[in-house]
């Protein structure tokens, strides 16, 4: 054992008192797998030196710590590496927005070396804003689902400066207004707008999201128009708009010859699909 090479942690292990032993593998290159503390012993995990690989799901607090003290202490020496926060990982619950709740949120996207970040069904509440310093670290794809931030977190966002994809999916965002902001988002190839419930603004400043190629907006009921500002994303390649109002559809179609209001926002996409509006 003390020369695996690659190690698998299934989510089906159990609870047990002998907890299965991770430590000690010296040469292991790749973990990858689903980390809990009640079924692993991950105390030492940091000692893991070696790893070139990491991607781990973490059901719990205290494993969650134990791959943020690993990243801090190694990840100088890791190729590739993603986080999924599964909701049973608690955040700060006593005050929305504490200090506790802040503190981890910036540790972890302070992480060097950390690729993948995805938050499934975690209460965040809210990105606070944070100096730029906190993020000089190289996280490029940034997935959202169930998070319930209430406050525009783009302003925050908009400063990782590798961010390549950022997935807001179901529950993810509850407030009515994005902005993203001028210079926000400069490595931004892909953005994600789906179940937004709420949303029925959104502002792009000219000079933001200046490379993004791909955007879905899918069943944002709320959501008014296309902004004005996505016509100056002038690399903007595919556009997919699906399961929206009839109103909002209506703004950007062409029919019978005549364009919607909206049309001249959109025309410079090559590729634009638009499916299954409703009234």
């Amino acid at each position: 054992m003390k020369r695996l090479r690659y190690l698998y942690l299934p989510d089906s292990v159990k609870e047990s008192k002998e907890k299965v032993q991770v430590n000690g593998l010296s040469e292991l290159e790749i973990l990858d797998g689903s980390i809990k503390s009640s079924a692993y012993e991950i105390a030492h995990l940091h000692e893991l030196t070696n790893l070139r690989s990491l991607k781990a799901a973490v059901a719990d607090n205290e494993s969650l710590c134990a791959i943020i003290d690993h990243l801090i202490k190694n990840g100088k020496n890791l190729q590739e590496t993603s986080l999924t926060i599964e909701d049973s990982v608690s955040f700060s619950s006593e005050q929305q927005g504490s200090a506790d709740d802040s503190a981890l949120l910036r540790k972890i996207l302070g992480c060097g070396n950390l690729h993948i970040l995805i938050f499934r069904g975690v209460k965040i509440c809210q990105f606070l804003p944070c100096d730029d310093h906190n993020f000089r670290q190289s996280l490029v794809q940034l997935e959202l689902r169930g998070t319930e931030i209430d406050q525009d977190p783009m302003e925050t966002l908009g400063k990782l400066p590798q961010l390549r994809s950022l997935l807001l999916l179901p529950g993810s965002y509850m407030g009515k207004e994005l902005i993203c902001h001028e210079l926000g988002f400069p490595r931004l190839e892909k953005l994600w707008l789906v179940e937004l419930p709420n949303l029925c603004c959104w502002r792009v400043d000219k000079g933001g999201m200046a490379n993004l190629s791909s955007l879905l907006i899918y069943g944002c009921h709320e959501l008014e128009m296309i902004p004005d500002g996505l016509k100056h994303v002038a690399g903007l390649k595919e556009l997919y708009i699906k399961a929206m109002p009839t109103t909002f559809v209506r703004r950007i179609k062409v029919v019978y010859g005549r364009q919607g209001e909206d049309f001249d926002k959109i025309q410079h996409i090559p590729s634009i699909e638009i499916a299954a509006d409703y009234d």
